[in-house]
């Protein structure tokens, strides 16, 4: 590279409320060695020309793209347009999509440097040893770092991410357990970064006014000892309107760490519990051991005994679960109330244990990503597309709390949660003809002809219902609920 122009490091994240954890250990690496850089930042819904043109602009030295799999469609793009503009500067790939089966991928061709793993010590050296030299280097793996000295990115989140945006921490890295369909499945050993640096770098986060504090721990209580520290920690610390999320299991919540919790001030604490299936078969086909009473009950302790907002996950498509099982299993979870259920499909994952056994389990993914199955054993194409609807639908209906007092009604009453609310997927797919980018008074109209017919509620409840949901929002009435 050229010494006297910056290091870009530029993340395509999902969406803007989103920033870049990974960038910014990057940038802190850099920043140690005393070289320049420029942390852009872009959404997925940029075009590739407009991320482009702001490289470009930058008059980079070096080109680094941290490569996922919600952004490598996009990515790939940026690069060739890259190829094409800035042949001088060498671009730098890193991130999880480009680090299994990188000799396969063309985005990796035509980058100069493929990092797979972890980057904060390579990039450094890759850029130091680059000079004013420009050569192909192909794939390189460099040395895990030492989480007592790898520097800490934390300070290079701006007063605006802080107010408007999630601010991504960690304490770990790695996971302990070994889901095949889970790409932390690949990084065998869990290393634990001091929590006295972390912790302070934390605090700092919510003094300086940081809302949204998200853990990517893959396992917060993995280690119940240090989950009850940093929570104790925590606690003194956190005030509304910020939020604490953290990535918990389900059957590692102990009645200590429960009564912890229950001191939070309600809503400072999100909780992502992965259920993923109730059928023991499945959990067990891909790895996934847990305690199925003890995760039930436990869901419900959190639910009765905390002011935590439960989101909790479940994943469409593992082996050995049929339609009918999936049902059963959301209407389980579903009758304990968590606030969010996240339906999933699975995915092929690079790197993921899963890869070597789709052929066993006769199952068919999407080439393009994010590369979500197609068919398998127990579910056909037709199920597993009715799947993705029923789950944006879902995500509209339920999850974004629209509809939150029509929905109280659909919990009370309804005996057969996921059939009936198939039932609303079916109508607003005939309807509409799709199940994403639903307008509200659209998804309004279809709830109040819907709930009445699969409940024992009557049409002056759900419109009742409907008129506190808009008033709650702030949205005027439409006309048509007035009456």
């Amino acid at each position: 590279m050229n010494v006297s122009r910056p290091v870009v490091l530029a993340a395509v994240n999902a969406r803007y409320c989103h920033c870049s954890l990974a960038a910014r250990y990057l940038a802190a690496g850099l920043e140690a060695h005393r070289i320049p850089f420029r942390l852009l930042e872009f959404t997925i819904h940029q075009s590739a020309e407009e991320i482009v043109r702001s490289i470009v602009d930058a008059d980079p030295g070096a080109i680094c793209l941290g490569v996922y799999v919600w952004n490598i469609a996009l990515v790939g793009k940026v690069v060739r347009r890259l190829k094409e503009t800035r042949a001088a500067a060498p671009i730098f790939l890193g991130g999880p999509e480009v680090s299994f089966e990188t000799e396969s991928q063309d985005i990796c061709r035509i980058a100069d440097a493929t990092i797979l793993g972890e980057g904060e010590l390579l990039l450094p050296r890759l850029c130091q040893q680059s000079g004013g030299r420009h050569r192909r280097r192909g794939a390189l793996k460099g040395p895990l770092p030492d989480l007592h000295t790898l520097p800490l990115p934390y300070d290079l989140y701006s007063e605006e991410d802080l107010l408007q945006r999630n601010v991504y921490v960690e304490t770990t890295r790695g996971c302990p357990y070994r889901c095949a369909y889970c790409l932390s499945a690949a990084s065998p050993v869990v290393r634990r970064f001091p929590l006295d640096r972390v912790l302070p770098a934390i605090s700092r986060l919510l003094e300086r006014g940081a809302r949204r504090v998200k853990f990517v721990d893959r396992t917060f209580n993995s280690d119940l000892d240090r989950a009850y520290r940093i929570l104790e920690f925590l606690l003194p610390r956190v005030k509304p309107p910020a939020q604490i999320h953290l990535e918990m299991a389900p059957d590692r919540f102990p009645r200590e760490l429960l009564e912890l919790a229950a001191r939070f001030p309600p809503g400072t604490l999100r909780l992502e519990i992965g259920i993923q299936s109730w059928n023991e078969a499945a959990l067990r086909a891909v790895n996934r051991a847990v305690h199925m009473e003890k995760m039930e009950e436990n869901l419900r302790a959190i639910l009765d005994g905390t002011g935590a907002e439960v989101h909790a996950d479940l994943l469409a498509g593992l082996p050995g679960e049929d339609l009918a099982s999936f049902a059963d299993g959301f209407d389980r979870l579903f009758r304990i109330g968590p606030h969010e259920i996240q339906i999933g499909i699975l995915k092929r994952l690079r790197g993921a244990p899963l890869t070597r056994k789709t052929c066993a389990w006769r199952m068919e993914f999407n080439p393009d990503p994010p590369y979500e199955l197609r068919r398998s054993a127990w579910l056909s194409p037709r199920e597993l597309e009715m799947l993705g609807h029923f789950s944006r639908v879902w995500d509209r209906v339920h999850n974004r709390g629209h509809f939150a007092f029509c929905m109280e009604l659909f919990r009370k009453y309804s005996r057969n949660p996921f059939s009936d609310f198939h039932m609303l997927t079916l109508r607003v797919l005939r309807r509409f003809g799709r199940s994403h980018s639903l307008g509200l008074d659209h998804l309004a109209q279809e709830l109040s002809a819907w709930l009445p017919k699969t409940t024992r509620v009557s049409v002056q409840e759900v419109r009742s219902a409907l008129r506190r949901d808009y008033s709650r929002r702030r949205h005027p009435i439409p006309r048509w609920l007035r009456d």
